[in-house]
């Protein structure tokens, strides 16, 4: 399957058919505008991130939505206290966020100095000189970023989707990370709304992050510890180590999580035809609890024109449990009609190892290049026992499933000055397992739910160029990525395979 994709794109929107609300952000005190708040709209119920956008400089904005029932905007903008409207009943459109003062010891740092600034391709957010760099880690800078929505430790973007996140230029794996950066080590965050041809063709956004290499030589380290009570206790402990000779650094991570958390849910939902008025009124509460080990170590080189490294690292979650319960009524024309309840119980078991290597160097003055390399080896069980209630008739649903997965990548980037502008290019490969099994205890009489396996493979290849040059206050960006992707599918003894070929064009100013 071949096919053209030609990109266009001046500026960021989001774009979704329905409800069109407008208005402006202004400072509460002042009645300045704001630029670069963030406007989520978020489900009442259970708070989950439905659109977003982010205010223009003059400090107006607009939201496309299908509905504002059962909706909240939440406000949120660096050095401004966070706000929830509902917007059911919002009857003004011109928005005011209070400016927040954070004291730090002796030093009064206030939140309205210019951090970001728009770069070719997205945005760039100076941490260093900024109250970020004092908020905690990396991923409660990234949770202030405009156009990102942090929901634990997820993010997304507006209207993007979620972001490949590189650290160093390091493709990270695995969220977790993000909590053992110190935001203080933080240079600066660029967020790519557009990405070039170096990067696969679904991904619509990518997040780099730029850490500073502290001065100094010998043995440093770190110890963290944090505590956390939101209805139940949960705790994180964390040891950094690095020795840094010359231009050497030998580097290593131990850290140990137990972390708990309780939910209620309560929600309404109702359906109405010219004959009948559906209603389902139901109770949920999640409890879920965790233990989690990670520990890291490599090595890095660092000098002017050459930079080099190798870094390991072990993950393992003994033990994560999840038991839900659950009440539900359901009315026919405001008449009950029937009750059931549920009650879920599932541990899963996870373990993962990872190998990264990368490699740059500056040739000539007219090259330099970059390669990198991934390995990524995991397997993960789980078991789910679930037993329902519907007014005396009960059911049990006894099932096991495991997952064996692995991956290994590599990328090489070189990168020459042409026409007074940058001319990079190169290619990439990677190759993914992925094995599954279910199996179902057919003890307990469920004879419409059967065991079943399944392993999966996928080859990628792509090469890549692009070009980029500068005019004044303008820029150009161009690029070519020509990618080849083979996927095969083992399940019930048969085989289905799959190759797509694709051709994508990106042109942006």
């Amino acid at each position: 399957m071949k096919k053209l994709l030609f990109i266009l794109s001046i500026g960021f929107s989001v774009s979704i058919v329905g409800q069109n609300f407008q208005g402006v952000v202004l400072d509460k005190n002042t009645f300045h505008p704001i630029e670069y708040v963030n406007l989520a709209v978020l489900e009442r119920s259970d708070s989950s991130f439905i659109s977003g956008t982010v205010s223009q400089l003059d400090g107006s904005f607009s939201l496309n939505i299908l509905s504002v029932k059962e909706k909240i905007l939440r406000l949120s903008c660096i050095g401004y206290s966070t706000e929830f409207l509902d917007m059911e009943y919002l009857t003004n459109d011109t928005l005011t966020l209070s400016p927040e003062t954070t004291l730090l010891g002796e030093v009064v740092i206030k939140g309205n100095a210019k951090v970001h600034k728009l770069e070719n391709n997205g945005i760039s957010t100076d941490v260093q000189n900024s109250i970020l760099k004092h908020i905690g880690t990396a991923s409660d800078v990234l949770g202030q970023l405009p156009f990102v929505f942090k929901e634990g430790e997820s993010f997304e973007i507006f209207g993007r989707g979620t972001p490949l996140i590189y650290i160093n230029n390091r493709l990270m794996r695995n969220n977790s990370e993000l909590a053992e950066i110190n935001s203080s080590n933080i240079k600066k965050v660029t967020l790519i709304t557009d990405p070039g041809p170096e990067y696969p063709g679904e991904v619509k956004a990518v997040i780099k992050i730029e850490t500073i290499r502290q001065v100094g030589e010998g043995l440093s380290g770190s110890s963290y510890a944090n505590i956390y009570l939101d209805r139940k206790f949960s705790h994180s402990e964390m040891q950094t180590l690095n020795y840094r000779i010359k231009n050497w650094d030998i580097f290593g991570l131990l850290r140990f999580s137990q972390m708990k958390d309780l939910l209620y849910k309560d929600s309404h939902q109702s359906v109405e035809d010219k004959e009948m008025k559906t209603e389902l009124d139901q109770i949920a509460e999640e409890y879920s609890h965790y233990k989690s080990l990670r520990v890291n170590g490599g090595i890095n080189y660092s000098s002017e024109k050459q930079s080099g490294g190798v870094r390991y690292e072990f993950s393992r979650i003994p033990r994560e449990n999840i038991d839900i319960f659950i009440e539900a009524e359901v009315n026919k024309n405001t008449q009950f009609y029937e009750a059931y309840s549920s009650v879920w119980d599932s541990p899963t078991q996870k373990e993962v190892h990872s190998l990264n290597a990368y490699y740059s160097r500056q040739l000539f003055p007219w090259l330099s290049f970059q390669i990198d390399g991934d390995y990524y080896t995991g397997n993960s069980s789980n078991q789910q026992n679930v037993i329902n209630d519907r007014e005396g008739i009960w059911e049990n649903i006894m099932t096991q499933s495991a997952q064996n997965y692995n991956l290994y990548a590599g990328k090489a980037i070189f990168t020459s000055p042409l026409w007074s502008g940058r001319l990079s290019y190169g290619g990439e490969y990677s190759h993914t397992y992925n094995k599954q099994s279910f199996y179902v205890d057919q003890s307990t009489g469920n004879e419409n739910l059967k065991s079943s396996g399944n392993i999966s493979k996928q080859n990628l290849l792509a090469v890549f160029a692009a070009f980029n040059k500068s005019f004044g206050k303008f820029s150009i960006d161009m690029g070519v990525r020509l990618e080849e992707v083979q996927f095969n599918y083992f399940s019930g003894g048969k085989n289905s395979m799959m190759r797509a070929g694709s051709i994508l064009i990106f042109s942006q100013m």
